[in-house]
C-alpha cells in the first residue's frame, strides 16, 4: 500500500494486535498519591474506563490490559536531558510511575530497550515518541537528517541549522532518511505505541511569519503538478504581483489545501510503513490545537494541520491535541479552561471518527514563568475526563515544578536479609554525594552501613557489616539532597536568585522486616 487513503477497516481488527502476549494484570495508579513500591497501591483513575474499553472494535483480550493504561495520566520524557542519563530504568520507572503517571512517552534518540522493559515491567505503557517534520537536537541522530531536506521559508532563506531543524514533507530525500529513522527506532524498541509528533509546516501566525514555508524546488513542482492550470505559487512579498496572496485568494487557497495534503501524506508514509512491518504496535496520530475562536481553520492555514484530514489519515489508536505555543507559554493558564479550549478540536475529530480515543499533551515547563506543579497537572487530567478526552500528558516530565519544589522523599525499601543489603529507592534523582555518604543512613540498632551502591539516579542500597534477622526494624534517612545539577533552569532569570537543592526531612524514619 503507498497511502493511508488505500487502507482496508481490516486494518483495524485483530491481526494488528495479535502478537501481544504475556501481558500484566491491569494495574491503575491513584493519580492524588503516592504509590509505595512495597505496595498499598490504590485503584482509582481518572480515566478509568467502564464497559468495553474500545467501543465495539474487535480487539483480543491480551492486547487490552497494556493498552488500557493509555486512558489516563501520562507524562512525555526526552531522555537527552541531564536528569535521566547515567542511571537505572528500573529507578526512573518506579520514580515515574510514584509520581501518578500510567504511561510515558519517550523521545526516540536516546530510548533503549531497557528502559522500555523497566517501564513495561511496572506495569506501565510505553510510547515511542518522533519528531515530525520537526526535528529537535538534530546532532544526536546518526546519520543526521539530509541538508537538502530542510525547509526553505517565505524570502527564499532555508530553514537554519539550529534547534529545531524544519524539513520539507515534499523532500524526497528526507522522507527516505525519516522512513529509515523510524524504521530502524521502532525495531530497535519494543514500544506500545507510536507518536509522531510535530509534523506540520511554518509557524503560528502564517505568512506574516518568518518561518513560514515551504518554498523549496520539490514544493513548487508538487504543487503545479497537483494544479497544473497555475503557473507559481503564491507570492507572498509583491502586493503588486497578480499572485499576491491576500488579492489572489483562489490560488492562496489551493497553497493551503496543498500543504494541508502534503503533511497528510507525509504522515500516512510513515506509518503505513511502519504497520505493514509492526502490526501490532499501536499508533497514534497527533496535531496542534489552540485556543481561539477559528483555531481550527487557522491551524490549517498556518501549520498545514487539516483535522479532518488528519482524523482520517490512518486507522488511529488515539489521536492527540498538542497545545500549541501560543498558549502553553502564558503564565497563568487556568487548568479547566486550557483544555476545554480544545474541544472543539475534538468535536471536529468526533465528527469524523466517532469511536477514535482522542487525548491532550502541553508543555509543563519549558519556559521558567510557566513550570506546572503536579496539582496543576492533575487538574488538567481531571477536566480532560471531564470534556471527553481519553488521555492526557504533560511535556517534558523533568523540567516540572515539582522537580525543583520538592524534597526527595522515600517511595520504596527492600531489604535483603541474607545478603545484609536494604535498598533505597528515592522519589527523584538524588544528589550521589549525599545518596552515598554512609553517615546519612542510620539503623535502628545504631550501625550505619559500611558501603553506599548509588544508580547514578534514585536508588541507594546499603550494605551493612552485620544485623539481626527476621525482625522488624527501622532506619533513618538524614541530609540526602536532590541533584542540583539536573535543574534546567538554574536561577530566575534576572533576579539573581538561585535555585537551591533540596533536601529530605529530618524526620525521615522507615519501618522494615529483616527476613
Amino acid at each position: 500500500m503507498n497511502s493511508g487513503d488505500t487502507l482496508t477497516e481490516s486494518r483495524r481488527k485483530t491481526k494488528r494486535f495479535g502478537t501481544i502476549a504475556n501481558l500484566w494484570p491491569l494495574c491503575l495508579v491513584n493519580l492524588l498519591g503516592s504509590v509505595c513500591w512495597a505496595g498499598n497501591a490504590a485503584t482509582s483513575n481518572y480515566f478509568a474506563v467502564q464497559g468495553p474499553l474500545y467501543d465495539g472494535r474487535p480487539l483480543p483480550d491480551s492486547a487490552i490490559p497494556r493498552l488500557q493504561q493509555l486512558h489516563g495520566l501520562g507524562t512525555l520524557a526526552d531522555f537527552s536531558f541531564y536528569y535521566y542519563r547515567n542511571r537505572s530504568p528500573r529507578g526512573l520507572a518506579r520514580e515515574i510511575k510514584a509520581r501518578g503517571f500510567s504511561w510515558l512517552c519517550g523521545y526516540s534518540s536516546r530510548t533503549t530497550p531497557e528502559l522500555v522493559e523497566a517501564f513495561h515491567d511496572e506495569g506501565m505503557a510505553f510510547v515511542l515518541f518522533l519528531w515530525g517534520t520537526i526535528i529537535y537536537s538534530p546532532g544526536t541522530l546518526s546519520p543526521p537528517p539530509p541538508d537538502s531536506g530542510k525547509q526553505v521559508f517565505v524570502g527564499g532563506a532555508q530553514a537554519p541549522d539550529a534547534n529545531p531543524v524544519f524539513y520539507c514533507p515534499n523532500s524526497q530525500e528526507y522522507v527516505e532518511w525519516y522512513r529509515k529513522m523510524v524504521h530502524d527506532q521502532v525495531h530497535r524498541v519494543p514500544a506500545d505505541m507510536i507518536m509522531m509528533t510535530e509534523s506540520f509546516l511554518g509557524e503560528w501566525g502564517g505568512p506574516d511569519a518568518t518561518t513560514y514555508g515551504c518554498f523549496c524546488d520539490s514544493c513548487r513542482s508538487r504543487f503545479l503538478q497537483v494544479y497544473p492550470e497555475e503557473t507559481n505559487l503564491p507570492d507572498f512579498q509583491n502586493p503588486a504581483s497578480p499572485r499576491y496572496w491576500k488579492t489572489n485568494r483562489v490560488l492562496y487557497e489551493k497553497w493551503i489545501t496543498f500543504r494541508a495534503d502534503s503533511v497528510k501524506k507525509f504522515q500516512q508514509a510513515t506509518y503505513d510503513a511502519v504497520i505493514q512491518e509492526l502490526p501490532n504496535v499501536a499508533i497514534a496520530g497527533n496535531m496542534l490545537a489552540i485556543d481561539d475562536p477559528q483555531g481550527i481553520s487557522k491551524v490549517r492555514e498556518y501549520n498545514a494541520q487539516d483535522v479532518n484530514l488528519l482524523a482520517n489519515a490512518m486507522p488511529w489508536d488515539f489521536f492527540y491535541l498538542q497545545a500549541h505555543f501560543p498558549d502553553w507559554l502564558k503564565i497563568s493558564l487556568d487548568a479547566e479552561q486550557h483544555i476545554r479550549s480544545y474541544v472543539p478540536f475534538l468535536t471536529a475529530i468526533r465528527s469524523n471518527a466517532p469511536k477514535l480515543r482522542v487525548g491532550v499533551t502541553t508543555d509543563s515547563g519549558s519556559n521558567m514563568g510557566m513550570r506546572r506543579s503536579l496539582a496543576w497537572l492533575h487538574a488538567c487530567a481531571l477536566a480532560a475526563k471531564q470534556d471527553g478526552f481519553s488521555s492526557f500528558a504533560p511535556y517534558e516530565y523533568s523540567i516540572s515544578r515539582f522537580i525543583y519544589e520538592e524534597p526527595p522523599t522515600v517511595i520504596g525499601i527492600k531489604p535483603d536479609g541474607a545478603g545484609k543489603k536494604l535498598e533505597v529507592i528515592f522519589s527523584k534523582r538524588v544528589d550521589s554525594s549525599t545518596a552515598q555518604n554512609t553517615s546519612n543512613y542510620t539503623l535502628d540498632s545504631g550501625s550505619n552501613p559500611s558501603q553506599v551502591q548509588f544508580d547514578g539516579g534514585n536508588i541507594a542500597t546499603l550494605i551493612f557489616e552485620s544485623w539481626q534477622r527476621n525482625r522488624n526494624a527501622s532506619i533513618r534517612i538524614v541530609n540526602v539532597k536532590d541533584d542540583w545539577a539536573g535543574f534546567w533552569f538554574k536561577s530566575h532569570a534576572g533576579s539573581g536568585v538561585q535555585f537551591q537543592a533540596n533536601t529530605i526531612s529530618p524526620n525521615t524514619v522507615l519501618d522494615f522486616y529483616i527476613p
